[in-house]
């Protein structure tokens, strides 16, 4: 009989463990669904992610423009006058075909001017071909597990 007792306890204490291992497990989880059910997809975080910009964060951020669009043009990719929005500030090419070398050239220019101003972020997005935005970004949607080298 004790050792029934004995096996039961060892028995309780592995189920134990194993849920308490499983609850702290590494990894990606599943957010908790928002009230009304519908959790917001990457596409509309990044869609809703931009700050309406104050006068001073405008011209902050418009200063950087000019200058990112005269080395752009130096690199022999022709851009509009950068368009101030109230979230955003877009700079399209002017230019038809759309060079390939887009992508490569906006990391130069950023990194040769040291960088969009602080807080603040230079994208060329996916699908909008020939657009470049900088602006204020809400918060950073890039996933904290992925690592550069």
């Amino acid at each position: 009989m004790f050792r029934r007792a004995l096996i039961g306890v060892v028995l309780a204490a592995l189920v134990l463990a194993v849920l308490v291992l499983h609850a702290r497990r590494t990894g990606p989880r599943r957010a908790p669904t928002p009230p009304g059910g519908v959790a917001k997809t990457y596409q509309r975080l990044a869609a809703a992610n931009f700050r309406t910009l104050t006068s001073a964060q405008s011209t902050r951020l418009l200063r950087f423009a000019t200058a990112f669009r005269s080395c752009m043009d130096n690199r022999g990719i022709d851009l509009s006058a950068p368009l101030p929005r109230p979230t955003k500030i877009i700079l399209r090419v002017s230019m038809s075909p759309i060079p390939t070398t887009i992508r490569t050239a906006t990391f130069a220019c950023g990194d040769r001017l040291g960088g969009p101003p602080p807080g603040s972020s230079l994208q060329t997005p996916r699908g909008q071909a020939g657009l470049i935005v900088l602006y204020l970004p809400k918060q950073c949607l890039l996933d904290p597990t992925v690592t550069s080298e």
